[in-house]
């Protein structure tokens, strides 16, 4: 029988967290700071960065031009088949491209024409040019182009997270490929940081096997910590987290190998997803194995702090199989719980044992975490954190204030550039949400950014009723009187695992299935199952 796994709590429950004081009390002067940021952000543009943001704006704040740049992104930039992304460009319109240039549009109107009778020339070269409008969000992998990147960032003031971008990997090949090109990223004296996640690692992940994923992932990744511990000093490897399937995995994954002998010098990261009720138990977790590393002399912890991701993804994987999605239902319970992390991660015994990365482009957040840390005396246990080429103006204004900021930077090859595309439509996807910073940044002006500022106050005094309790449990609800389909279980789930151990191991079995020794065997019980069909078939409905 299956676990039913339903909504366990509303994030507007009371069992939220007290909101502290000195949290509280720096509200007015993180407005004050964030809106002298928005100031230099626009005062600080050049007229490239400002051409882009008015195509950004114009993106995000057109639906019809979301659908169009989402469709090229996925069905010309995806396919290996030249004929079939011909196929793909000839049906788009470049009357829903209007956040595009008149020449780009002259382009992909005449692109759209001609692609069918010459796809080996049109979708080459549609591709080039989707490569140079995102060039300031994707950078190129290989030398030259890797290393004068960095170099000029470097000269800026800014320090880089290198992603070598790629989602779930589809074998063991390619999984070592990944795992060996993000160790040669460590290897290059012009790279001290880099991500890499869970679900690249291996190709076979299962979340009921967790014991034996985190055994086969720690295999792969221990190479590339070896990478990092190499240097002098040591290089960086932060954790990056997807599925919320993988949250339990990449904690103990993280945690195992950073217990070993030979890392215990080794500071390292790991990403928590705000969006997560979850994330709240699991940054207790993490403090608590920092501080016990620490008190035994071992180096500290990072926790990289994002809002998450793949809000889309959780919604479709929840629908199919009954669930409730595991992200906080609303933007007001993220926001909240997202501050509600920041201040635990920031408090003064936790400096040496913790550092706080505060990865977002909401200003009003980053200035509260800024100005929190510095009332506190653990700015140096800060870091802000910003995505590449998404606003450099802003970049470039919180930077003059805080000392410097870590721009988190995916790159791919040229040649392996439909690995990107996962990645793009995340990033257009959360542009467009009105709820969203950046787009009230980009195509919002003065009323969305009252807006922005409205929902942050908000979201300081809402840390006292959101709650950290995990939308799923394994419980079953009463039945109704109407059908319903039992839902999956839901392996994520700790108490699930647990379950589903105890029948597999259970003396005697409670399966179905015998455990059959021989062919002969094997015959009899197919042999019952023929015999037993007829019947079975004769049964009305």
């Amino acid at each position: 029988m299956a676990v039913r796994t339903t909504q366990h709590a509303d994030e507007q429950a009371p069992q939220g967290t007290p909101v502290p004081a000195d949290l509280s009390a720096l509200v007015e002067d993180a407005v004050v700071l964030a809106d002298s940021w928005l100031a230099a952000t626009e005062a600080g543009q050049s007229d490239k960065e400002r051409a882009t943001s008015q195509q950004l704006a114009g993106l995000v704040g057109d639906p019809k031009g979301l659908d169009l740049a989402v469709r090229f992104v996925d069905r010309v930039a995806r396919p290996e088949d030249s004929r079939v992304a011909a196929h793909e460009l000839a049906g788009l319109s470049a009357g829903a491209a209007g956040f595009l240039s008149a020449t780009d549009r002259a382009l992909l109107a005449v692109g759209a024409k001609v692609a069918p009778l010459a796809p080996g020339v049109v979708v080459p070269l549609a591709r080039k040019r989707l490569r140079q409008l995102v060039g300031h969000l994707v950078v190129d992998a290989h030398d030259p182009a890797l290393a004068e990147h960095l170099a000029r960032a470097r000269a800026e003031g800014f320090r880089l997270n290198i992603n070598l971008l790629g989602e779930a990997v589809l074998g063991e090949a390619e999984a070592a490929s990944r795992a060996a090109r993000t160790q040669a990223l460590l290897e290059r004296d012009d790279v001290d940081y880099v991500s890499i996640k869970v679900s690249s690692l291996v190709s076979q992940i299962s979340t009921w096997d967790t014991a034996g994923t985190v055994e086969r992932v720690i295999e792969r990744l221990r190479p590339v910590y070896r990478a990092a511990k190499a240097r002098s000093p040591h290089a960086f490897v932060n954790m990056d987290m997807e599925e919320y399937r993988d949250l339990d995995l990449t904690i103990e994954v993280f945690t195992a190998l950073l217990s070993e002998p030979e890392f215990h010098d080794l500071e390292a990261g790991i990403v928590l997803q705000a969006y997560l009720p979850d994330s709240h138990a699991a940054m207790e977790k993490l403090v608590a194995f920092a501080t016990e590393r620490v008190a035994a002399g071992r180096a500290p912890i990072k926790i990289r702090l994002v809002k998450g991701a793949n809000l889309s993804m959780e919604r479709v994987e929840a629908e199919l199989h009954g669930w409730e999605q595991a992200p906080y239902g609303t933007k007001a319970g993220v926001d909240a719980n997202y501050l509600r992390l920041v201040e635990r991660a920031l408090r003064p015994e936790l400096a040496g044992a913790v550092r706080l990365g505060v990865a977002s482009h909401n200003l009003y957040d980053v200035a509260l975490a800024h100005l929190l840390a510095e009332r506190r005396g653990v700015s140096a246990a800060l870091d802000v954190e910003m995505l590449q080429g998404m606003a450099p103006s802003q970049a470039r204004a919180v930077r003059d204030t805080v000392g410097t900021v870590i721009l988190y930077t995916p790159v791919v090859a040229p040649e392996d550039f439909d690995v990107a595309v996962s990645y793009l439509i995340r990033r257009l996807e959360e542009n467009a949400q009105s709820q969203n910073f950046l787009h009230g940044l980009f195509a919002g002006g003065e009323s969305a950014m009252a807006d922005q500022e409205s929902r942050f106050r908000a979201s300081v005094d809402d840390i006292a009723t959101t709650s950290t309790a995990p939308r799923r449990s394994p419980d079953r609800e009463p039945a109704g009187q109407t059908f319903t389909n039992a839902t999956d279980s839901d392996a994520a789930l700790p108490s699930v695992r647990e379950w589903a151990r105890d029948v597999v191991t259970a003396e005697p079995a409670p399966l179905t299935s015998p455990v059959l020794g021989s062919p002969a065997e094997v015959d009899d019980v197919v042999a019952t199952g023929r015999g037993a069909q007829p019947g079975w078939a004769a049964r009305p409905a």
